[in-house]
């Protein structure tokens, strides 16, 4: 696979984490929870959820 294959596949991946961790805050899972399920700092997830109620 070229480098610009895998960057796509990594960016891919990247999007459906972020989904999944959308729709996990949307169905009330904590931080912690969401972190054990996809790997992600809670600061991340923080910054998730706080750009959802930005846009709400």
């Amino acid at each position: 696979m070229t480098e610009l294959g895998k960057r796509l596949m990594e960016r891919g991946e990247s999007k459906k984490v972020i989904e999944i961790v959308k729709n996990s805050i949307k169905n009330g899972l904590d931080n912690e929870m969401i972190s054990s399920i996809t790997g992600l700092t809670i600061e991340k997830i923080q910054g998730i959820r706080e750009a959802i109620e930005y846009e709400e």
